[in-house]
C-alpha cells in the first residue's frame, strides 16, 4: 500500500467520523430529559411565554436550572424588581352572572391550579343574595364570596382563602385571578400555570398550546427549494478538495 493510498484511507476516515458525530457534543440537551434546553427556551419566547419569579425564590432557582445557561433565552421577571409588572398579570376566569357560561375558564382554573378533579361533576350554585357561588359534589367544596367594595372576590378552597380581582366593566362583573405562587408561568392567551415544570412538562405545554392555536396558514407560494439541506461543516471544504484530489491521483497511477 503506498503513501497515496494511505492518506487518502486516513482522511475519508476522519471525515466519517465527523460526519456520523455531527453535534453529539452540544451541551444544551438535558441528559434528565432528553430536551435540548436550548430549542425549548426559544420556542417559549418566540411563541410569547413569560416566566414570573424571584431569585430569592428556591422553586424559581431550580426551574432556572432546568435550563442551564439556556435560561437566558427564555423571558423572566423577577417580581422584586418588578413588582407592578407581576401584579398586572390577570388571566379572565368568568362572568360573575353565568360562572359556567361560554368563555368561562373557572372550572378549568380549578382543576389546573389546585388539582381538584371532582370540580368536573359538581353542581354550582347561588346565594340568595347573588353574593357567593357554591361550587359542591356530595364530599368536596369550595366557595367564591364577592366584596365588590374592595374590588375583590375570596375563593375560599382546600381550607385556604384565595383572592380574585373583580372588574366591572358595561354593567357586567367580571372575576380575574392573577399571579399568586411562583414560579407562574403565563401563556401567551394569559393562561397561568402555577409552579415548577420539568422540561419535559414544559415542552408538552408548549406543544398543547400550539395544537390548540395553530399558526396561520403560510403563504401558498412555494419556495425554492436549496440545493442542499445538509448544514456544512465549517473548516472542511479544503479537506474535501484535498480527498478528491487524492483520488484523481490514485486512479491516474492504475
Amino acid at each position: 500500500m503506498n503513501l497515496i493510498t494511505v492518506t487518502t484511507t486516513a482522511m475519508l476516515s476522519v471525515l466519517l467520523i465527523v460526519s456520523l458525530t455531527g453535534n453529539a457534543c452540544a451541551t444544551d440537551v438535558n441528559p434528565n430529559s432528553g430536551i435540548d434546553a436550548r430549542e425549548l427556551a426559544d420556542e417559549l419566547t418566540d411563541d410569547g411565554w413569560v416566566m414570573y419569579g424571584t431569585e430569592q425564590c428556591g422553586w424559581c432557582v431550580r426551574q432556572a436550572e432546568e435550563f442551564g445557561d439556556a435560561f437566558a433565552n427564555v423571558t423572566h421577571i423577577d417580581c422584586n424588581k418588578n413588582g407592578q409588572a407581576c401584579r398586572n398579570v390577570s388571566m379572565y376566569l368568568f362572568s360573575w352572572d353565568d360562572a359556567t357560561g361560554d368563555g368561562s375558564r373557572l372550572l378549568e382554573y380549578l382543576m389546573d391550579n389546585y388539582h381538584v378533579g371532582w370540580v368536573k361533576s359538581a353542581e354550582i350554585n347561588r346565594s340568595d343574595d347573588d353574593m357567593t357561588i357554591r361550587i359542591s359534589d356530595e364530599q368536596n367544596s369550595a366557595e367564591i364570596m364577592l366584596d365588590e367594595g374592595s374590588g375583590v372576590a375570596i375563593l375560599q378552597i382546600g381550607g385556604r382563602d384565595h383572592y380574585l380581582k373583580v372588574e366591572n366593566e358595561g354593567g357586567t362583573t367580571d372575576i380575574y385571578a392573577g399571579i399568586e405562587g411562583i414560579p407562574c408561568w403565563v401563556s401567551p392567551d394569559s393562561t397561568l400555570h402555577l409552579g415548577y415544570y420539568n422540561l419535559t412538562r414544559l415542552s408538552g405545554l408548549v406543544s398543547d398550546y400550539r395544537a390548540a392555536h395553530p399558526a396561520p396558514a403560510e403563504s401558498q407560494t412555494t419556495p425554492e427549494t436549496p440545493m442542499s439541506t445538509s448544514p456544512s461543516t465549517p473548516g472542511f471544504e479544503p479537506l474535501s478538495a484535498l480527498i478528491a484530489v487524492a483520488i484523481v491521483c490514485l486512479m491516474r497511477r492504475r
